[in-house]
């Protein structure tokens, strides 16, 4: 792509990138979950796992859960619930108490990954055991990395000791400051794995995003289902509670439930923010962030002047293919395709003659992700 040429393009709603779709291959396959966490061996290195012993001969023996290593079983809650291959990058060595570094190692180890080529997930199960001080530090820098390669962040509410209480979600909600909200989700309390042990949740939310992600798509909400491998919570949440979470100011927190005939549940889907008008829930940011990485591939696979008619066309084809693939697949609840999604981008369309000349390419492209003609705006600066 020219240099010269800035690219705007205004989007709404998201998009699903249906490449494994269209040669009938399952969703899931193209789903990245990257863990990041201590290790025994292997430290500062990356490795692609798909089973637990892979991961112990790779990476060695797990910490313990009761110092605020939870790498481990993370995983195994990930691969209990749909999880397949995992890339883990080791943060460092387990040591006799818990994990204690600064910032710029997890930043550095994020900055090293390129953008998402495919719907990416972050799982960073042991960010919890960090200092207050530190993990405050810490999201809304991870946050925003996350929206610069495209990628969406699955977050634990710390729980320490002695704040099993409704004192750790205050907590959380009143220090969380900035980064940009849409690009993750919280989830508390911890689930009880088999071995008594309290894990962070989060493990165990992304196999179940990988596995819908395979059977459905990405605009499939990970919430009301049973998750497994889980034999207890610390806390049960009443009613008023769970409104709470997910509603008082502040970031949003998605609660962990016992619910009769289910079993434990996620019982939420909120973005972190959980009020926004446009991002509130986590399918639809997921599939806004799908839309940008087809945008930004089809874009990349245009290498010739992308300011001349028959560019135009040849890009407003090849969006509106993928996104009549997702209103087949059942993406948009709209009676017809006109009613699901549009995709403009010409002179006299989206471009003025000065757009033109200053070198300025406007691709407009909204579908209606929850309800007929209801869209949602993301903007995407390639």
């Amino acid at each position: 792509m020219d240099c010269r040429m800035k690219n705007w393009l205004q989007t709404w709603g998201g998009l699903f990138l249906l490449t494994a779709l269209m040669l009938n291959q399952a969703f899931g396959q193209d789903t990245e979950v990257v863990f990041w966490g201590y290790t025994d061996k292997a430290v500062g290195q990356t490795h692609v796992v798909k089973n637990l012993r892979q991961f112990e001969d790779r990476f060695g023996q797990p910490g313990l859960p009761g110092q605020g290593y939870f790498l481990r079983h993370s995983l195994e809650f990930f691969w209990q619930n749909g999880g397949q291959a995992a890339k883990v990058i080791s943060l460092g060595p387990i040591k006799s108490g818990a994990p204690a570094f600064g910032s710029q190692e997890v930043l550095q180890a994020i900055q090293k990954l390129p953008a998402a080529q495919t719907a990416q997930i972050w799982v960073l199960p042991d960010l919890v055991s960090l200092p207050s001080r530190v993990f405050y530090q810490l999201l809304p820098s991870i946050l925003n990395q996350a929206e610069n390669k495209r990628a969406f962040v699955l977050f634990d509410v710390p729980m320490r000791s002695g704040s099993l209480a409704w004192s750790a979600v205050k907590a959380f909600k009143q220090q969380l400051q900035g980064g940009t909200l849409v690009n993750g989700m919280a989830n508390w309390p911890y689930l009880q794995n088999a071995q008594g042990h309290l894990i962070p949740a989060s493990g165990a939310i992304a196999g179940t995003m990988v596995r819908l992600d395979g059977q459905q798509g990405v605009w499939k909400a990970p919430a009301g289902l049973e998750l497994r491998g889980v034999h207890g919570l610390p806390i049960a949440l009443s009613q008023p509670e769970v409104e709470s979470l997910m509603n008082m100011p502040g970031p949003a927190v998605n609660p962990l439930r016992l619910i009769p005939v289910r079993g434990y549940c996620l019982w939420g889907s909120r973005t972190l923010a959980g009020n926004d008008n446009e991002w509130r829930y986590v399918p639809v940011r997921r599939l806004g962030l799908e839309i940008e990485r087809v945008i930004h591939q089809t874009l990349e696979a245009h290498s010739g002047d992308l300011l001349q008619p028959s560019a135009w066309t040849s890009l407003k084809s090849q969006i509106s293919a993928h996104l009549q693939n997702l209103y087949r697949a059942g993406a948009f609840p709209a009676a017809t395709a006109k009613e699901a999604y549009f995709v403009r981008v010409g002179l006299g369309e989206t471009m003025t003659q000065a757009d033109i000349d200053a070198g300025r390419l406007k691709v407009v492209v909204g579908f209606a992700p929850l309800q007929p003609a209801e869209f949602v705006m993301v903007k995407v600066e390639p």
